[in-house]
């Protein structure tokens, strides 16, 4: 069964993009990441839960710092992007994978 994933996405206002990866960006990234927004915040307090159970009383330097800090760990990036990979067409995979750098 085929599902038309880009009926789903919700339609933002953007600018044109300048190059093909801004424009890659702003109609199918964007879109995405707007689409699973809560999901994504609610795996993020669920990882800052269990190293700072206080993140929300951090100023903002501390909070920075942690969230820089979750982010270099590799298996919550690949959990992150594998959430919005796997809302891609295949021919929007394509053109990540050629440009995932």
């Amino acid at each position: 069964m085929n599902i038309d994933k880009m009926s789903i996405r919700p339609k933002l206002e953007l600018l044109p993009g300048k190059n093909d990866i801004e424009t890659f960006q702003n109609e199918v990234l964007r879109p995405i990441i707007k689409l699973q927004h809560d999901i994504l915040i609610r795996i993020f307090e669920v990882e800052m839960a269990k190293f700072k159970s206080n993140f929300l009383v951090l100023d903002e330097v501390k909070k920075t710092q942690l969230v820089l800090e979750k982010f270099k760990v590799i298996a919550f990036k690949k959990l992150l992007v594998g959430i919005i990979i796997g809302h891609f067409e295949t021919d929007e995979l394509d053109v990540y994978l050629t440009n995932s750098q």
